[in-house]
């Protein structure tokens, strides 16, 4: 059938001028090291450089470059794609797989090659490479995006193969993409295989590329993972290699293209639509089937693919586990027991359909319940695939209850059954000083240190479960009680209460001392008693000690209000306004906390309310308070110098006025005898100096003016008169 070029996005780049790569001539089907197997990049040429903002790659040759041309080594454990989520290391059951670029933007382009020459007798040829891309898609140009490249060339012949050649440049409708659930604009495609057909290049050299840049702008990152298989065959076609005497022969064409159309050699019947085709009963050797392959829009080529039925005389056993269990750790699909009994020497793969199309993710660890598929491949290419039942079970219930803390020289016994009540039955136990189990607990039933055990449950055909269990052995608490004495009532949960504790005590109160009747309210206590507090440490262990409270009384006394005074009434005595409660010492104050004591309390000269606070022979104390009432003259008795003489010799320096009577003033304000305002003030504490802006006065006849509002009588008042200025 005639190659129909379907090619739309791949862009064209003139070949770089590097220097010549390393020729590797293949011996056997596979060039060395192309799948990185080797755990490095012998063989392999690497180069490193930055994007233009044409879109061009300015490469040059280099040693690897860390964090630029990365190789990730298989694990049970594999690490997983930041932003895509899949393994970074490819799930075809190679041991190795590589990182072309990173996540870090800053205009970065790399590159790696591998030349090798096809063996001359070869005359069909591939190979299945895998890969992984993670791309930024800011909003640029096509040209300036961040994008992926694998291309092969003919290195004898000079040309690139179209059909082997791929380019993914930043967008959101590439196909296979998938936005990441980490980053607004950030697309990946997770591990994806790719069929290299070389057939009809026998003897030829040609090269293998793959490309990575970020965006031309250096803000966005584009990179890509990559792993050559190293089960290089002469067809493309899989499954045409018959070994032993085989039930049915299926044939598997390359995954990852759009539509599949099988047929027999000369094209006359149609055979399937699916990329692996069943045949049965087997069908003699040297028969030959072709399958049409048509590539997604714009990545790839139309293509005919052939395969003829041959026979080998090497020896391929495929067996494999048809149901196996596990628990929360998963199965391990390449564990020997799975496939035992198989050829020795065979090279497996894991799927997830019987298509093979979706490789399973981790077959080291398979933690989800299904039927899965392990193809095993020999060295000359005979292949056969089976199914495995893999069911996860869900861990038995089972519940640990931790033992009551003790104290030293008691022990803790968690061989009882209250330590596991509450679990399934038929559970067979045992006792480990670690969690994985290794280190036997000989004395799990006399343990005299506290500490973290494990108890490990198993049963038959189930899933066995190693749980902790906490165990809390402590000294005595030594703690000291100061015993509390109050006035009214006593707070014993303060914290001064208790000295030279044990740290991390939990208290409770109680009024017995086998500490069987909680005491309500602890923090008011009212009456003189013995009390009780116990002490627990974080280990249960505990002490109770008890608490001496004594409770003395509050004083009482009365105070009657003197009876209201007229001015010009100067002082009132307060000593008498106390019923004189024997006993009891007296005190006055100017406040209601008594911070401020009244100096003279026989002669109080202030309206106001004062505080009398009267103390025990336990120092105990009471405060009342007592109001005194000096009713002032009706009118405010204003006091106003005749004359005043500003000259600084320390007499009679300043106009002062001076006021009795309860009044707020408004304002005082005098006038020259021109009516100029020259003072106004309404703090009669500043006092007039006879000066306007600084300025001395000259001597002469002022009017004042004061005005206000007595307070008592509630009534303003204005009042005014002369005062002589004297130089």
């Amino acid at each position: 059938m005639k190659r129909t070029l379907i090619w739309t996005i791949l862009l064209f780049i003139n070949h770089l001028g590097l220097a010549q790569p390393t020729l590797v001539t293949v011996n056997n089907l596979c060039p060395v090291n192309i799948g990185f197997e080797m755990g490095n990049f012998q063989n392999w040429q690497l180069q490193a450089g930055h994007v233009l903002r044409s879109g061009d790659l300015e490469l040059t040759l280099t040693t690897e470059v860390s964090d630029r041309h990365s190789i990730y080594g298989n694990s049970n454990q594999p690490d997983v794609d930041y932003y895509g989520g899949f393994p970074v290391n490819c799930p075809n059951g190679s041991g190795y797989s590589v990182r072309l670029g990173n996540a870090r933007g800053g205009g970065q382009a790399e590159s790696f090659e591998y030349t090798f020459t096809i063996p001359a007798d070869k005359n069909d040829y591939s190979f299945i490479y895998n890969y992984a891309v993670v791309f930024e898609n800011p909003p640029h140009n096509p040209w300036e995006q961040p994008r992926f490249t694998s291309r092969i060339y003919n290195v004898t012949d000079n040309e690139y193969i179209n059909c082997g050649s791929f380019e993914f440049i930043a967008s959101g409708n590439l196909p296979g993409f998938q936005r990441s659930q980490f980053g607004k604009e950030v697309f990946f495609k997770p591990w994806a295989p790719v069929t290299v057909d070389l057939s009809g290049l026998a003897g030829k050299t040609v090269r293998l590329e793959f490309y990575t840049n970020d965006c031309a702008f250096t803000q966005h990152f584009g990179y890509a993972y990559i792993d050559v298989n190293e089960n290089c065959s002469s067809s493309p076609i899989s499954g045409n290699i018959l070994c032993g005497i085989p039930k049915s022969v299926t044939l598997t064409a390359p995954f990852g293209f759009a539509q599949y159309s099988w047929y027999n050699e000369d094209f006359t019947k149609f055979l399937g639509s699916e990329n692996i085709l069943t045949i049965n009963p087997v069908p003699a050797t040297e028969t030959k089937y072709a399958v049409v392959v048509f590539p997604f829009d714009g990545i790839g080529c139309e293509d005919t693919l052939y395969s003829t039925v041959k026979a080998s005389p090497e020896p391929f056993e495929l067996n494999v586990l048809p149901d196996v269990f596990g628990c929360a750790e998963g199965v391990d699909l390449t564990a020997p027991s799975i496939t035992a009994g198989s050829t020795p020497g065979l090279n497996f793969s894991y799927f997830t359909n019987l298509n093979q199309t979706e490789f399973v993710p981790i077959p080291k660890k398979v933690a989800e319940s299904g039927t899965y598929y392990i193809k095993g491949v020999n060295k000359v290419g005979c292949s056969e695939i089976k199914a495995i039942n893999v069911l996860i079970k869900q861990p038995p219930l089972f519940v640990i209850n931790n033992p009551a803390g003790v104290c030293v020289p008691q022990q803790i016994d968690i061989t009882t059954p209250e330590v596991t009540q509450g679990s399934e039955q038929g559970f067979v136990l045992s006792y480990w000083m670690n969690p994985e189990a290794t280190i036997p607990l000989s004395n799990a039933n006399s343990i005299s240190f506290a500490g973290t055990y494990y108890i490990s449950a198993v049963k038959p055909e189930e899933c066995s479960i190693v749980e902790p269990v906490v165990v809390k052995i402590g000294a005595i608490p030594n703690i000291s009680i100061n015993h509390p004495t109050g006035c009214g009532k006593v707070d014993i949960t303060r914290a001064d209460m208790i000295s030279g504790t044990t740290s991390d005590l939990t208290y409770n109160y109680w009024t017995d001392p086998a500490a069987t009747i909680a005491l309500s309210q602890p923090n008011i206590i009212t009456s003189s008693a013995t009390y009780y507090i116990s002490a627990a440490s974080t280990s249960g262990c505990t002490i109770i000690k008890p608490a001496i409270v004594t409770v003395n009384p509050i004083p009482t006394f009365t105070v009657t209000d003197p009876l209201p005074v007229n001015y010009p009434v100067q002082t009132i005595d307060l000593i008498p306004s106390v019923n004189n409660n024997i006993g009891l010492n007296y005190t006055y104050w100017l406040d209601s906390l008594t911070r401020k004591p009244l100096n003279n309390p026989r002669a109080v000269t202030k309206r106001d309310r004062y505080f009398i606070r009267g103390t025990n022979e336990f120092g105990c104390s009471s405060i009342q308070p007592v109001n005194v009432v000096i009713i002032p003259p009706p009118e405010p008795l204003i006091y106003v110098p005749n004359a005043f003489t500003p000259n600084n010799d320390g007499l009679n320096d300043l106009f002062k006025i001076k006021i009795i009577g309860e009044t707020t003033v408004n304002h005082l304000k005098i006038y020259s005898r021109w009516g100029q305002l020259v003072y106004d003030d309404s703090n009669l504490n500043k006092n007039w100096n006879g000066k306007l802006k600084g300025i001395d006065l000259p001597s002469g006849i002022y009017v004042w003016i004061i005005g206000g509002t007595d307070t008592y009588f509630k009534k303003p008042f204005t009042q005014k008169g002369m005062v002589t200025l004297i130089r």
